[in-house]
């Protein structure tokens, strides 16, 4: 039993491992993007993202500075808008 355990499992790891380096071709072939260096999925995606359609110099992002950020945080909190009965 536990042989052909360790047989499967050698096997899964063999596989698995020609598929991630078939995914990290294709990401190469068509992104020029090494998988390797990127830890998810959504992080892959966002690096695509910004080297093939996103155009910082005509959409900057605006990082706020503390005022702003504290201003925002605030609104987006707001006040406490429920009310509880006093009975």
């Amino acid at each position: 039993m536990k042989k052909s355990l360790i047989d499967y499992m050698k096997q899964d790891i063999l596989l698995l491992s020609g598929v991630m380096q078939n995914a990290q071709d294709i990401y190469w072939k068509l992104y020029k993007v090494d998988i390797e260096s990127k830890i998810t999925v959504s992080s892959l995606a966002l690096c695509i993202f910004r080297m093939k359609y996103y155009d910082a110099s005509n959409w900057p992002v605006h990082i706020p500075n503390k005022n702003e950020d504290g201003f925002l945080r605030r609104a987006y909190y707001g006040m406490n808008t429920s009310k509880s009965a006093p009975w």
